[in-house]
C-alpha cells in the first residue's frame, strides 16, 4: 500500500504514480491531496489509484479507505 501526495518537491505526485505503476502495476495506491479538481481526479482514476483522500479528511473518511483496502 502506498499512500501518494500529489505535490512533492523534485517530481509531482502524477510522475511518481507513473513510476510506480511501472514497478508495481497491482500497488494499492491511496492519494491523499489538497487539490480537489474533477481532471486531476479522473487522471488518478485511470492511473488504478484505489482511493482519493481530500485534505482536511476525518479518520471516518480514512477509516473507510482502510476497511476497503482490507476487504
Amino acid at each position: 500500500m502506498v499512500f501518494l501526495d500529489i505535490i512533492l518537491p523534485g517530481k509531482s505526485g502524477m510522475e511518481v504514480l507513473t513510476d510506480l505503476r511501472s514497478l508495481d502495476p497491482k500497488a494499492r495506491v491511496v492519494v491523499i491531496t489538497a487539490i480537489d479538481q474533477e481532471e486531476i481526479n479522473r487522471r488518478l482514476s485511470d492511473k488504478g489509484v484505489h482511493a482519493i483522500l481530500h485534505k482536511p479528511f476525518s479518520f471516518d473518511e480514512f477509516k473507510t479507505v482502510m476497511e476497503s483496502l482490507a476487504g
